[in-house]
């Protein structure tokens, strides 16, 4: 990913999902990516590096933003999560 921004967003939500420029990414590489933006602008804040600052601020924000919207979406989305267990049919719809 070019560290010059062309004034997209590098991460957003699409339907539940967190998509980059170069694809899809799991929750979990969300989250590691915005700890890795936020440890990085606060290297660049160190060096007093004003545009690693700035990318790596914008990034962050991307990506948290990107998180809030994708657990909003499912959340408002209505659909349960699966459960694997060994319950039979009437079981499981009785129980939330």
């Amino acid at each position: 990913m070019s560290p010059q921004r062309s004034g997209s967003l590098a991460y957003w939500h699409s339907g539940g999902g967190i998509e980059s420029r170069c694809g899809p990414i799991t929750p979990s590489r969300a989250l590691e990516l915005f700890q890795f933006h936020v440890a990085a602008m606060f290297t660049g804040l160190e060096r007093r590096d004003g545009g690693a600052v700035m990318y790596c601020a914008r990034a962050s924000l991307d990506i948290a933003s990107a998180i809030v919207a994708a657990n909003a979406w499912e959340a408002a989305s209505g659909a349960a999560p699966v459960r694997v267990s060994h319950e039979n049919a009437a079981t499981w719809l009785r129980k939330p």
